[in-house]
């Protein structure tokens, strides 16, 4: 078993990704940490219908999984 979270087209700023990275760290504590999951994380960001260049996707993307990898795996 492992966790999801779907990126959607509302974060549009690396603080927005903090953001959402902070919601889906704490939905993953409040069921135990990740340790009670088999798989690791995994983001999945599908759709551009903000119009972000190819550069504020990847910032957004990377700030995403950095702010999460660092909480998660301290």
């Amino acid at each position: 078993m492992g966790v999801y979270h779907y990126l959607d087209d509302s974060a549009k700023t690396p603080e927005d990704a903090r953001k959402e990275a902070a919601n889906f760290v704490s939905a993953i504590n409040s069921v135990g940490g990740i340790a009670a999951f088999d798989l690791p994380p995994v983001m999945d960001y599908e759709s551009n219908k903000s119009g972000l260049s190819k550069a504020e996707l990847t910032a957004v993307a990377r700030t995403f999984r950095f702010h999460a990898n660092d909480v998660l795996f301290l």
